[in-house]
């Protein structure tokens, strides 16, 4: 889902971002990959697991390894990445800055190092 909030601020389109999954293999490997994840949860819970997981994980990779292909396609005909590269810049500040609020509310300091403790004599 990031990744299409960074294609969009880099000028691609929701149609150029459907059309270009839909001219891929992605959806097969779903389908693919909804049948294994039947047929591991089936074999698990009979515990009579021959190949099945092996299957799933090889159709889980080719569905990654597709995905990427695809995004990497998508921001290689993009004009620019600048304002892409320029948002998840600020999303992973503003993260890191909401971590350290809850952190300081909730965990005490945002720093790394104990505050030394007073000690009575």
């Amino acid at each position: 889902m990031k990744l299409a909030m960074y294609a969009r601020a880099d000028g691609i389109t929701h149609d150029q971002i459907r059309t270009a999954f839909q001219n891929s293999n992605v959806r097969a490997d779903f389908e693919k990959i909804r049948a294994d994840k039947k047929a591991m949860d089936a074999c698990l819970i009979a515990n009579n697991c021959a190949n099945e997981v092996t299957t799933y994980e090889t159709d889980q990779a080719a569905l990654t390894k597709d995905k990427l292909a695809v995004w990497q396609g998508l921001f290689a005909s993009a004009k620019s990445t600048t304002p892409g590269v320029n948002l998840k810049n600020t999303l992973e500040s503003l993260n890191q800055q909401k971590h350290a609020a809850f952190k300081t509310a909730f965990g005490g300091s945002s720093t790394t190092t104990p505050a030394p403790q007073a000690t009575e004599q």
